[in-house]
């Protein structure tokens, strides 16, 4: 449960100036799934990680790339539970390129 708190804590606190930062793509898309989980467990809906590479790195803004990941995933569930589908099934495969 402190851990989950701390991811919250580090992931909506404010920086002093955004850094793009180098770090691994399918590590970013991890961190989204941990904070929806719960959700799609609760929902019956089940979350599929197909992500394929490993050990892509992205330059970029971390926690927005976070961010569009999970608003992603609600807006899947959310579409599923609305149309009340039966068995859904959401996968992540992102492709690099």
């Amino acid at each position: 449960m402190s851990s989950t708190i701390d991811d919250f804590r580090n992931f909506f606190s404010p920086t002093k100036e955004k850094e793009k930062e180098h770090f691994i793509v399918s590590d970013a898309i991890k961190e989204s799934i941990k904070f929806v989980k719960d959700s799609y467990l609760d929902s019956g809906v089940e979350l599929i990680d197909k992500t394929q590479d490993r050990d892509a790195q992205m330059c970029s803004y971390k926690n927005e790339l976070m961010q569009v990941v999970m608003i992603l995933l609600n807006n899947s569930r959310d579409a599923a539970v609305g149309n009340k589908i039966r068995k859904t099934r959401v996968f992540i495969c992102p492709r690099l390129s």
